[in-house]
């Protein structure tokens, strides 16, 4: 499914390429033809570029030393507080329906009817493959299996393909950047303030072109450039129509809002 709604995004983001550069094209080109296979050419490789830049960012990201503080400030703060499984319900119930909470783990349903256990071990040593064999062993009817935890003990690396079910590993960083971080979703610590962004006008961009924005810039976009076929002065709507569309293609094109990220 995950794969299903990345091809779908790099298709959409396609045809607002193609949208954008067909308006101007055929209002600057007498020949229409020449326009529409250009527009093509032009949509693809921006597209390509996009995709190629998307994924050297995504490759490059890595946390910060003040964010690396904040996962161990945040992992002090759960591993103390005697309700941290509500915490992870809370989170993951902010995205998922199905979410079922047990004494010490969760059990999830995601969009691929997927049964999915999430058991957060919360002790400050290092993980090791005794826990993830005992956690395996709660239930042969789950899909996947995530384990947050401190660290991880390298013979969990080792070992871990012979428990013969799908386990995904998260260390503390690990869950601050794939969980906290992608879910906009933070403990409260006592060291440290409960994390916020700063007011910055990256944050301010962030903010302003989130993923969850570009349907609305997507369709008002269509409706402006509809108008434009019936109305006069249908230059001024087709500049609009194209900065409209351009805020939905700058949504899909910022690495945070990348559908790849999200982890179940």
């Amino acid at each position: 499914m995950k794969r299903l709604l990345t091809i779908f995004q790099e298709l959409l983001k396609t045809a607002l390429f193609f949208v954008v550069a067909y308006i101007w094209l055929s209002y600057s080109l007498d020949d229409s033809s020449f326009a529409l296979v250009l527009s093509i050419a032009i949509s693809l490789f921006l597209e390509l570029t996009s995709f190629l830049v998307a994924r050297r960012k995504q490759a490059k990201q890595r946390l910060k030393s003040s964010q690396k503080s904040d996962a161990e400030n945040m992992f002090l703060a759960l591993a103390i507080n005697p309700k941290a499984i509500e915490f992870f319900y809370d989170l993951f119930s902010s995205r998922h329906k199905n979410v079922t909470k047990k004494e010490n783990y969760l059990i999830i349903e995601n969009l691929d009817s997927q049964r999915i256990l999430f058991y957060p071990i919360l002790k400050i040593g290092n993980i090791e493959i005794d826990d993830i064999i005992t956690i395996a062993k709660l239930s042969s009817s789950f899909d996947k299996i995530i384990i947050s935890c401190n660290e991880i003990s390298p013979s969990c690396s080792q070992y871990k393909e012979l428990v013969g079910r799908n386990i995904t590993l998260l260390n503390k960083y690990d869950t601050y950047l794939t969980l906290y971080k992608e879910y906009d979703y933070f403990p409260k610590t006592t060291e440290i303030q409960p994390v916020k962004q700063k007011i910055s006008f990256k944050n301010f961009l962030q903010r302003f072109f989130h993923r969850s924005k570009a349907k609305g810039y997507i369709f008002s976009g269509l409706i402006v450039l509809l108008s434009s076929l019936y109305l006069p002065y249908s230059l001024y709507y087709k500049i609009v129509a194209s900065v409209l569309l351009v805020f939905a293609i700058i949504c899909f094109v910022l690495p945070s809002n990348n559908i790849q990220k999200e982890l179940v």
